[in-house]
This record gives C-alpha cells, sequence and structure tokens, in this order.
C-alpha cells in the first residue's frame, strides 16, 4: 500500500472508526477489503494514537458480523465495570471505617454494600456501549443485572448483577 501523510491516515482512520460501527458499515469494509488495507499501512503512516485507532476498527468490525458476538462483548465490558465500580465503593467503605473494616461481619456487609452499584454511576461508566448500540445494550444488561428492589426512587435505584443459572453439561 501507498505511504500516506500521518495528518490523512489520522483523519481516515478516524472516519472508518465511525462508518464500521453500524453492522452495514463493518460488511462494507471487510467486503472491500478494510482489514488487510489497515494492516498493510506503513510506518510513514504513523501517528500518535494509530494502533487504538486501528484496533478500535478492527475490533467494531469482528463484533459486528452476528448480533450475539456484540451482546457477549458488551456484557464482559458490563461486568468489567460492575466489578470495578464494585471495588472502587468497597475500598471506599474499607477507608471510611478503618481499622473495623477487619472484622469478618462487617467485612461481609461492606461485600454486600459494595455490590450494589448506583444506577447513574453504572450508566456513566458504560455509555461507550450504549451510544456504540443500545439494542444490544439492553439485551446484554437485562441478561446480566437486576435493579435492587430496597431502591425507594428511581435517582437512587442500584444495580447488580442477577445470579447466573446453573448451565447443564453438554
Amino acid at each position: 500500500m501507498e505511504a500516506m501523510p500521518p495528518s490523512l491516515a489520522h483523519a481516515t482512520l478516524g472516519l472508518m472508526q465511525l462508518l464500521v460501527r453500524r453492522p452495514g458499515g463493518a460488511r462494507r469494509f471487510t467486503a472491500h477489503g478494510g482489514a488487510a488495507k489497515i494492516l498493510g499501512l506503513g510506518g510513514a503512516s504513523a501517528f500518535a494514537g494509530r494502533t487504538y485507532l486501528c484496533a478500535a476498527i478492527l475490533r467494531h468490525v469482528l463484533e459486528s458480523s452476528p448480533v450475539h458476538t456484540l451482546r457477549n462483548a458488551m456484557e464482559l465490558e458490563i461486568r468489567a465495570a460492575m466489578d470495578t465500580l464494585s471495588r472502587r465503593q468497597l475500598r471506599a467503605l474499607q477507608q471510611q471505617q478503618g481499622h473495623r473494616a477487619q472484622n469478618p461481619a462487617t467485612a461481609r456487609i461492606n461485600r454486600y454494600r459494595a455490590a450494589r452499584v448506583p444506577a447513574a454511576l453504572l450508566i456513566s461508566e458504560v455509555a461507550p456501549l450504549i451510544s456504540r448500540d443500545s439494542a444490544a445494550f439492553v439485551a446484554a444488561a437485562s441478561s446480566l443485572l437486576r435493579i435492587d428492589g430496597d431502591s425507594n426512587a428511581l435517582t437512587s435505584a442500584t444495580v447488580l448483577l442477577a445470579p447466573q443459572a446453573p448451565q447443564a453439561p453438554p
């Protein structure tokens, strides 16, 4: 592939990233050999962030093939976000309580409290997923999450990971 000036490569890859977010764009990108062209960019086209843009484009292309693949990827991202937010809350609770957090009963209560993440916090954490494909996000979130019944208002609602049903052996 011909060398492209870095500024042109940056603009082109940024546009490609936007275009491949939808399944139709990703299919066209694949049909015209876009992945091979991206991987064939030479060193003269290098710029800061090129690896990130190329990886994002290829990830969108891989995820957009069947809808369930995107949903599975979103489920993993939601789980990771819940884990990150829960750990953050647990650390904050432990710092508040100081030496009392060492008590096994207190530690158990803290883990229970930390597992409940404020809905607004979760939504802000997974906003890129929602903007990517809201229908796939709703499908992934509805299979993973549940609203805590103890929450008394929508503004203070908390979200939990739903218990997983045991899978039958193959």
